[in-house]
């Protein structure tokens, strides 16, 4: 866990690298935010339970989120063509071009390269999701904005990109900013869909263990702020996300709903990176 002061010295960013990290720094706390026994609301009965949950996976939101993917399957293979549909030839590739091949022609092998323009930097895609949202979006819309936040992940790992995904939740808690930052997925390493399930759609991610983070003793619990429209500025300078994901609520009404029209969201996440020409209506 990494403690950095912010707005000169007026606030606080708590970052965890990885989910490991948030189990070893959250695994033996007591926990000194109490959600006055409403089990429901946070999604777990106490901050021990959140961090089990974590450790051992959260099946239901797992199946939740693999069926979105699932029923987006075969879309998602079309979006990816879409991605790649570029055909060139050089000496070596993947299947040999006959015609250019009896021609005596030496560049007869034919591979696809990305048709559009990659406008992300370097290797690795990240995401930035701000895991809020007010108390009227249920727990499962959350967890299927995560099912479709991961087939956004899927899909670039269709065509070959690397991808990290991280959380963020900034909230002004009088006058004092916080922000908890978590990296769920690190790139390079395997899609845990049990990792992207909880943190971006189970209510104790946010409001067990990120509260938790945001306990000041000066300030008390410090669960109740104002949450900032956008990521914050040093949040923004930490991760470098090539795609940014705000707070359900405050999402431009112009962007596709990730629950009712996750393929669009994806397509159109898709486009906003420079890897899609066009986004269906």
């Amino acid at each position: 866990m990494i403690v950095n002061s912010i707005r000169n010295g007026n606030g606080k960013q708590v970052v965890f690298t990885s989910m490991a990290d948030v189990i070893a720094n959250m695994a033996d706390r007591q926990g000194r935010y109490r959600a006055n026994g409403d089990d429901a609301w946070t999604g777990a009965r106490s901050l021990g339970h959140a961090v089990t949950m974590l450790r051992d996976g959260w099946t239901e939101g797992r199946q939740i989120v693999d069926g979105v993917i699932g029923s987006l399957e075969s879309d998602l293979q079309q979006v990816a063509h879409d991605m790649v549909q570029e055909m060139v030839h050089d000496v070596a590739g993947a299947y040999p071009d006959m015609g250019l091949y009896m021609e005596g022609e030496p560049e007869c092998m034919v591979q696809f390269v990305t048709a559009n323009p990659d406008t992300t930097s370097g290797q690795v895609t990240r995401l930035l999701v701000d895991n809020g949202a007010n108390a009227k979006h249920t727990a499962q819309w959350m967890t299927k904005r995560a099912g479709a936040i991961a087939a956004l992940v899927h899909v670039l790992g269709m065509v070959g990109k690397s991808v990290e995904v991280w959380v963020a939740s900034p909230v002004d808690i009088h006058g004092k900013m916080h922000d908890t930052v978590v990296r769920v997925h690190e790139a390079g390493t395997p899609v845990n869909i049990d990792s992207i399930a909880f943190a971006l759609g189970h209510p104790a991610m946010l409001r067990r263990i990120m509260f938790e983070c945001r306990y000041d003793d000066t300030l008390g619990y410090g669960w109740a702020g104002a949450h900032n429209g956008k990521h914050i500025q040093e949040t923004l300078d930490y991760v470098q996300p090539h795609v940014v994901v705000g707070r359900v609520e405050n999402e431009p009404k112009h962007i596709p709903n990730p629950v009712d029209a996750p393929l669009e969201w994806v397509r159109y996440q898709l486009a906003q990176l420079g890897l899609l020409e066009t986004v269906d209506a």
